[in-house]
């Protein structure tokens, strides 16, 4: 049996509700767990296994404190500890695997007054107390009677005689959820400190100690939310006047803070809501998965993949389904992995791929999973891109995982370099794609795209004189590739500087650019004040646009936004009535109003 406490240094960290989690995910991977309320003062497991159809609380008649009030004030012990557990029920789940022992019948009078009659010093600091003993003796019926795999325990808040029971000579893992404020940093510092300490003079072996960030609003910049948590890490690890008692959390699990929960409380573990609806349950179940001893773990799953593999020739699509609801269920790696090989036989839309493979990632922090880096090749081949999949519901807008795993492969691919830029850039994070296009030219050197497209990128950032920099380096190699040529003139004219205009207008670039587009040349002729010539080009891709068959609607918004830049907005109007679709050109008259 497993003992793992679930503590905090105040209240408001959740952390009942993420032991209600924790239990339901150990009973859907067949364990068996009991849950041991000892927030004495304010009990609330009950509520938190309520009933989901009606939200009443679990009825109970008896629980901790009649316990240790029998024996402290009868001097009475109980027969069996099965009288004081209490089915509770978990979806998906048929057998009875979760049992509470709930503080009591609070809230009701009698509760309290039971807890009032205890003398918890007597209990614990008179000459021979038996505090310990009968802590320990509890833990050892618990197991005896009911054994089951997993003991979770609530502990009170602070530093009480039932925290130190809870922490220190109960479990075996403390998960410590903290608040994001000093005050609660400092206060879990201590405790966590002194635990210890504890273990150390006690002789034990070990204790495990997580630390989780509870309620922590999602961050916009991804990157914030990484230095806010080597902030929180680096408070917690600060060294200690006794050295040996000095914290050394490694990993800062996160709890998100979620506003439909801010209302009213529920269990995110077998609610039937998908991960990709909830980052709070993304985290519970990249937490849990890290209290499982590996060892136990891979052997559950190991079955149910084995099992599904049998399937998946006689009944591929059930096979697959049944690994995707045990992978959205338990959130293990294992499980994804071998997901994300099913989805590789099956040959499934390389969106949904991506989306399994960022909840893998989002699980084990791994950059370095060479299944992560096929699945991101895809990605780099695929249609799918930023914003626009985001809004049809088939992407997360969260692009680090790529980025991470890009990076880690020696950004030494330029196909993912270019879709990631393309999707930051729909993110409206043109300045990040831009320097994430400087790394890959330094790395891969001036690859014309990747050097076209950082000039575009620079410019959408604002940031022009990088690209004047960028240019002048590099012009005498790429010169003659018409795809820089273009980067280069469009740059000249957004910088509005007459020497460069003049520079890119060389015969030998304009005929470069005549290959490419038009428009640009139109544009700079204008600028330059040949009239005539830009004139006579934009009429010619005008009529191009409008009186060709099968009509390109993208030149033709293309022609049409030539025209108005040109002062010859009117004009393209009449040409393209009645000979363009209405809807196509009603489209360029309203990109007119708002420009004009």
């Amino acid at each position: 049996m497993k003992t793992v406490t679930f503590y905090s240094y105040k209240g408001g960290a959740g952390r009942s509700l993420a032991l209600a989690n924790a239990a339901r995910y150990l009973a859907r991977l067949k364990y068996k767990v009991v849950a041991l309320d000892f927030d004495l003062e304010a009990p609330g497991l009950h509520y938190k296994f309520a009933s989901t159809s009606d939200a009443k609380p679990l009825p109970v008649s008896a629980g901790v404190v009649d316990y240790i009030y029998n024996f402290v004030v009868e001097g009475r012990i109980e027969d069996s500890i099965k009288s004081f557990a209490y089915n509770v029920s978990v979806p998906g789940v048929d057998k009875p695997l979760v049992h509470l022992i709930p503080a009591g019948r609070a809230p009701s009078k009698e509760y309290w007054t039971k807890l009032a009659r205890i003398n918890w010093h007597d209990l614990f600091y008179s000459k021979d107390a038996k505090g310990v003993q009968v802590f320990l003796e509890l833990k050892n019926r618990i197991l005896d009677e009911l054994a089951p795999d997993f003991l979770l325990i609530d502990s009170r808040t602070g530093i009480t005689e039932m925290g130190g029971v809870a922490t220190t000579l109960l479990a075996d893992m403390v998960i410590c959820l903290v608040l994001p404020t000093m005050e609660n940093l400092e206060g879990a510092r201590a405790v966590l400190r002194s635990l210890n300490h504890s273990v150390r003079e006690s002789g034990r072996d070990r204790l495990e100690l997580m630390v989780a960030l509870s309620r922590l609003p999602q961050m916009k910049e991804s990157d914030s939310e990484e230095k806010f948590i080597r902030v929180i890490r680096s408070t917690l690890n600060e060294e200690a006047e006794d050295l040996k008692d000095t914290l050394s959390c490694s990993e800062i699990y996160v709890l998100h803070s979620e506003s439909a929960l801010e209302i009213k409380e529920v269990l995110r573990v077998g609610s039937g809501i998908s991960p990709d609806d909830s980052i709070l349950l993304r985290d519970y179940l990249r937490l849990f998965a890290s209290v499982v001893p590996r060892e136990l773990i891979q052997s559950k799953i190991g079955v149910l993949v084995e099992r599904a593999k049998q399937r998946i020739w006689e009944e591929p699509e059930a096979a697959l389904k049944e690994v995707e609801e045990l992978a959205e269920s338990f959130g293990h790696p294992e499980l994804y992995r071998a997901l994300l090989s099913f989805y590789e036989v099956r040959n499934v839309p390389v969106s949904l791929a991506i989306k399994r493979a960022q909840r893998l990632w989002e699980l084990t922090g791994n950059s370095n999973d060479p299944l992560l880096w096929k699945i991101v090749q895809k990605f780099a081949d695929g249609s799918l891109v930023g914003a626009r999949a985001s809004r049809a519901g088939n992407w997360s807008d969260n692009f680090q995982f790529i980025e991470a795993i890009w990076r880690n492969a020696g950004n030494r691919d330029p196909q993912v370099a270019m879709k990631l830029s393309s999707a930051y850039s729909m993110m409206d994070l043109d300045s990040h794609a831009a320097d994430l296009l400087l790394e890959t030219i330094k790395a891969l050197g001036p690859d014309p795209a990747l050097v076209s497209r950082c000039i575009r990128m620079l410019d959408f950032a604002n940031r022009g004189t990088e690209a004047d920099l960028l240019i002048k380096d590099l012009k005498q190699g790429l010169s003659s590739d018409p795809t820089f040529v273009q980067a280069w003139a469009k740059h000249a004219l957004k910088a509005k500087s007459a020497d460069a205009l003049s520079e890119i207008s060389q015969p030998v670039f304009i005929d470069l650019l005549l290959q490419v587009d038009t428009p640009t040349v139109a544009r700079m002729y204008s600028k330059l004040g040949s009239l005539a010539e830009s004139n006579l080009l934009a009429e010619k891709y005008a009529r191009e646009a409008v009186f060709s068959e099968p009509h390109d609607l993208a030149k033709i918004r293309e022609a049409g936004m030539l025209y108005h830049d040109l002062g010859r907005a009117e004009e393209f109007v009449r040409l393209a009535e009645g000979r363009v679709p209405q809807r196509i050109l009603s489209e360029i008259q309203e990109r007119f109003e708002i420009l004009s």
